[in-house]
This record gives C-alpha cells, structure tokens and sequence, in this order.
C-alpha cells in the first residue's frame, strides 16, 4: 500500500514552484489544489497512486483554465515527475526482502537509527506498514502492507506455531544437512563458535535486533558462501533419495521413504519428462 501524505504533497508543491517559468500560476494553483484534496488517500501501490495523481491534476487544470488537454496533461505529467522524485531521493532506510520473498523496512548502512524510527520515516513517505496482523511476534510492523506480505507472513507463523511430525523430521534432516556442507566446505568447529559469538554480541548491542542464529549464519554465511535455505533444500537435496539415505542415520530412512514430498517430486519429474516427448513429437 502506498499513501499521499503531507510531506509528499510539500515536496510537490515546492517543485511546482521551481518550475514556475514553465507553468502559469493559475495552473500551480490548481494543481496544488487538486493534489491537497488527495493528501491521506491510500493506493495498492505506487504506480496506482502516480495514475490517480495525474488523473486529478489533469482534470483539475483543464476545466478550471479551459486549457486544451495536452496542457492539462503535461501539467500531470510534471507532477508525477516530481512525485517520483520524492519517493527516490536519499532516505535513511531502504526496503529488504526476507528469505520468503516478504517486503520489510531496514535501516541503510549510512543510518545509525533503530528500525522503529526507520519505520516512522518510511511512513512519512507514504509507505503503509503493517500494524494489525496481530501475530503476536512483533516483527510484522516493519512489513510492507500488501496482500503478498499478508500471506507470506500469515502462512509462515501458522506454520511455526503448528508444526507437524513431518516438519520435525525435515528440519532435522535440514540441520543435518547444513552440519554435511560446512563439513565438506571445510568450515571448522572455531569459525562456526566464532559466528556464534558475533551473533551473540549483535543481540546484546541491538535491542531491535531479535534474529535467530540460522537466520545470522544465512545472512553472513562463510567465505561469501552459505548452504541452500530450507526451501531450496526441500526441492533438490531432500528429495534425492541416494544422498538423503547417505546422510540421515539408518533408523530414519523408513520414515523419510513415506514422505510425501517424495511423491510429489516424483510426479513432476515424469510430468516434465511427458510433456517433453509430447513437444518432441
């Protein structure tokens, strides 16, 4: 969601009036005006929000001046210039992407401020956080308010909160997994303490700062390298049958042989695989 707030009608109306010389008073008059009426109006996003600007102003300008409609238009057209302008200059936060491909407010390198106050100024520029989802983990205020984040977010703490015999017995083989990789990627037990330790004084040195160690070691990895992420690991690792028996332990194999991961897999290979001998046809 994207909102027309007060800083940006401001920044509008200052840039009109640097372009004074191309533009008749009577024409910034009636354009700030028409923007004011918009200030606190909520879009889905950005280009919404530009095309019901310009859909204002150019019908503001032409039946107030009588102007032809291709003034009116370049007139609408300076305005969403300038809109664009505002959304892009320098700020002190930027927009993240989570590992689930959620939208989140985050702080920039060049910012010391905490993500509430770069939350706050993403607000002032129009961005609508999320702040009644209510999932009772507190992380949702710095998301984006879109139906996808919404989804995601909503999705993945359910998940958390009810987490199946199977989803233990993934995760369990994905800790085993990522154990094999820093094995193989010569990664020893001093590097792995020494991240632990970092991640130990990031929390303690950011109130704000509540990630989970797996979610650190993603984030910083080893060498500039780092294992897939679990959903990566459930698509190719997990569902290769001759690697998963090598790496889980005898007893489990049983237990990993009814999972229906497995079957589904399956299924989409022989479906790409018939597809193929349809088109070779």
């Amino acid at each position: 969601m994207q909102k027309f707030t007060r800083n940006t009608y401001e920044f509008v109306k200052q840039g009109l009036l640097q372009i004074q010389d191309e533009i008749t008073k009577g024409e910034r008059v009636c354009a700030t005006r028409a923007l004011k009426g918009i200030i606190g109006t909520m879009a889905p996003n950005r280009e919404a929000l530009l095309g019901y600007a310009y859909v204002r102003v150019r019908n503001r300008v032409g039946s107030k001046y009588g102007n032809t409609n291709r003034r009116a238009e370049i007139i609408a057209e300076k305005v969403q210039i300038l809109m664009e302008a505002f959304w892009s200059r320098p700020t002190h936060y930027i927009l993240d992407t989570d590992q689930y491909g959620a939208k989140f407010i985050n702080t920039s390198s060049e910012a010391d401020m905490s993500l509430e106050d770069a939350v706050r100024f993403a607000e002032m520029d129009g961005i609508v956080m999320i702040h009644d989802l209510n999932l009772g983990k507190g992380f949702e205020q710095y998301y984006l308010d879109t139906a996808r984040n919404r989804e995601i977010l909503t999705h993945y703490a359910m998940s958390e909160e009810n987490t199946s015999e199977r989803e233990v017995f993934r995760r369990k083989a994905y800790a085993k997994f990522q154990m094999w990789w820093m094995f193989t990627h010569g990664i020893t037990l001093k590097e792995l303490s020494g991240a632990a330790e970092d991640w130990r004084q990031q929390r303690k040195q950011s109130k704000d700062y509540k990630g989970k160690f797996e979610d650190y070691l993603f984030e910083k990895g080893f060498h500039d390298l780092i294992y897939p992420c679990f959903s990566e690991f459930l698509e190719t690792e997990y569902t290769d049958r001759e690697f998963m028996k090598y790496l889980l332990d005898p007893q489990d194999h049983s237990v990993y042989e009814e999972d229906e991961l497995l079957r589904a897999s399956e299924q989409q290979t022989e479906t790409a695989k018939e597809e193929e001998r349809n088109v070779s046809f």
